[in-house]
């Protein structure tokens, strides 16, 4: 059974969609749908738990720095939205 994906009026308007997809992926600059709506917050406080292999010294700062410094301005934010210029101006 054939279904239509909703917001394509013509299947050309579909192909070159789809041609755009496989380019990034192909740069390497694809960047799933549903991953880009994660929160930068929740990717940090992961990070920073897989951190086992570091001796506490070497986790605390990191610790302190994502706390004070990156969880303010950038923990709300999802992963999509985050610009390079917005991180260079930071």
């Amino acid at each position: 059974r054939q279904t239509t994906k909703r917001g394509f009026k013509t299947k050309r308007e579909a192909e070159l969609y789809l041609a755009t997809v496989e380019t990034n992926k192909a740069r390497g600059e694809y960047i799933d749908a549903s991953a880009a709506r994660v929160t930068i917050a929740s990717l940090g406080t992961e990070w920073l738990a897989n951190q086992t292999h570091l001796k506490p010294s070497s986790l605390r700062p990191l610790e302190i720095a994502w706390r004070l410094q990156v969880e303010p301005r950038w923990g709300k934010v999802p992963v999509g939205d985050v610009r390079h210029s917005d991180v260079q101006t930071w």
